[in-house]
């Protein structure tokens, strides 16, 4: 199932970064906020029958307590969305308190996922999926 939700996931989004003149090569970072397949279906691409990174010159971000989460249960996810990507040495393991340069530092938001991070800024604040009723298992 991993395979097929990955394959349909970041097309239009793809498609958004063409029309803007970016390319998969300019990406210097990505974020997860949490290892669900809605926000890593699209990390990795198929090529030659092997999953490999959508953006081969990013460091990918994400939670460490999420990734241990999804360590332990090895499903399709893992191997497909996120393992590809550590085995690529490009992920770096992140907690709250990390910084993102000078100005934006990832905060906990627990509740959705276990590791679950948003960031925010003087000048401005994410939220990836707060809502009220979104408290699901890892």
């Amino acid at each position: 199932m991993a395979r097929r939700l990955a394959q349909t996931l970041g097309h239009e989004f793809m498609a958004a970064l063409t029309t803007a003149g970016v390319g998969v090569s300019d990406i210097d970072y990505v974020l997860c906020t949490h290892l669900h397949v809605d926000h890593v279906g699209w990390n990795c691409r198929l090529e030659d029958e092997r999953w490999v990174p959508t953006f081969p010159n990013a460091r990918y971000l994400m939670p460490a307590a999420d990734e241990e989460i999804q360590r332990a249960r090895h499903s399709d996810l893992y191997v497909e969305s996120v393992l590809p990507v550590i085995e690529a040495e490009q992920v770096e393991l992140v907690e709250a308190g990390h910084k993102l340069g000078e100005h934006v530092t990832l905060i906990p938001a627990p509740g959705h996922t276990q590791g679950n991070v948003s960031g925010g800024s003087i000048r401005s604040h994410f939220l990836p999926d707060r809502h009220p009723s979104s408290r699901v298992p890892n």
